[in-house]
């Protein structure tokens, strides 16, 4: 199971989906997907596309995700859970050492 990290830093995330296009922002990230910070209504299984930069690492992100929980269930508030679908190896590789240097006791 991958590590999940808190960004406190709330980097901007470009949201594309077939309804057009928006800024969110990134509460958290893991090898396997995010949370996005929005008030967007999104649907579960809508697939969307990500475009990010994590300032901490300077890693440029674009990953298709697919909507896994279309709000915050702890109630902390509004966004979208996303599963990355076509997260490239070298791009897994790249995430994983950021999230190391983010969070090193993993």
């Amino acid at each position: 199971r991958s590590v999940r990290v808190e960004l406190p830093e709330r980097p901007t995330v470009d949201v594309s989906t077939v309804r057009g296009r928006y800024l969110g922002a990134l509460q958290n990230l893991s090898r396997g997907g995010t949370f996005i910070e929005t008030d967007k209504i999104h649907f579960i299984g809508e697939e969307i596309r990500l475009r990010f930069r994590l300032p901490s690492c300077d890693i440029p992100v674009e990953v298709t995700g697919r909507i896994r929980h279309p709000y915050d269930s702890r109630g902390a508030g509004e966004g979208v859970g996303v599963e990355f679908v076509d997260l490239s190896g070298e791009l897994s590789a790249q995430l994983a050492a950021c999230l190391e240097s983010l969070h090193p006791s993993t």
